[in-house]
């Protein structure tokens, strides 16, 4: 049974502390199953507010994003020294965090995001095999603190003007096949495949065992099978291929679309650049629910 999910950045900017009210006025009301939780910074609750506002409106399970703002405040991921340490202790963190969300009576299973690189950054002073041995370095580094915590890891690779890391589709099973580890596994992004020029559902069923995590939507993150006769905002994926893929792989894991809503464009203006205008949150997720649905995704 596929989980449906819902996303922090569809309905929210930065939180501080003591703004668990408006946590919980943002996604309640609507029986989600799943939200995906934005990290700190973006997040900058304690676990047990965020915890508390969650079940309060009626969420039991949440994943946890992790990414890595492109200051290097939280470290660099595929650096050496400092900025190195820092990246594994920033991880670190996010594992204690979510000790805390679970002794707080949610349901925690995934880390998900671009959790091995920083966003936006230029590697290209690293040759091949020097970045590639800092992947595999560092994402060694999570399998092992993630060992034994019923955590899976899922690395999801980006647009390419976002990513000089890892890659495409290729890139990223060779690297998830070199670690080989059960707790480590991919995040795909439908909209990241389009573009990438890939077609998602030959994606899908090339990652097979190795897709834990799903972000579904369709071009320019516009809630899929949305038809507006506009062609920067009508989706034209074949979703119904998309769910065939996932059967054929006995894919099980969340399906969540990540739009991003007003409130989060209105602080960082780059994540509006070149998409149609925000669609209310309620109301995107319940056109994608609906179709998601109807081609048998969910």
């Amino acid at each position: 049974m596929r989980t449906f999910g819902v996303h922090w950045l569809a309905f929210l900017g930065a939180l501080g502390l003591s703004d668990g009210d408006k946590l919980k006025a943002a996604i309640e009301g609507h029986e989600y199953p799943l939200l995906e939780l934005a990290c700190n910074p973006i997040n900058g609750m304690t676990a047990r507010e965020t915890a508390e506002a969650v079940l309060a409106a009626g969420i039991k399970q949440v994943s946890y994003c992790r990414f890595y703002p492109d200051d290097e405040s939280l470290g660099d991921p595929l650096g050496l020294g400092e900025l190195g340490d820092l990246a594994i202790t920033t991880f670190e963190k996010d594992v204690a965090f979510i000790k805390e969300l679970r002794q707080a009576g949610l349901i925690v299973q995934f880390i998900t995001g671009p959790s091995c690189f920083v966003l936006g950054k230029d590697y290209s002073y690293l040759n091949k095999q020097t970045l590639r041995q800092r992947l595999i370095r560092f994402v060694s580094m999570q399998a092992t603190i993630t060992e034994g915590q019923n955590l899976t890891v899922c690395l999801e690779y980006l647009r390419p003007n976002e990513d000089s890391a890892i890659g495409g589709i290729n890139e990223m099973l060779s690297l998830l096949e070199a670690i080989n580890k059960p707790q480590i596994g991919l995040h795909g992004d439908v909209f990241h495949m389009l573009q990438r020029g890939e077609t998602p559902w030959v994606t899908i069923r090339n990652a097979g065992k190795h897709l834990k995590y799903l972000h579904a939507h369709g071009h320019n993150r516009i809630a899929p099978g949305m038809y507006t006769g506009l062609m920067d905002s009508t989706d034209s994926v074949n979703w119904h291929l998309i769910g065939r893929a996932l059967n054929e792989i006995g894919y099980q894991g969340p399906v969540v679309p990540e739009p991003f809503g007003q409130a989060i464009r209105d602080q960082v203006s780059a994540l509006g650049e070149g998409l149609p205008p925000a669609v209310e949150a309620h109301q995107y997720y319940a056109d994608a629910l609906g179709h998601l649905q109807h081609n048998g995704i969910l």
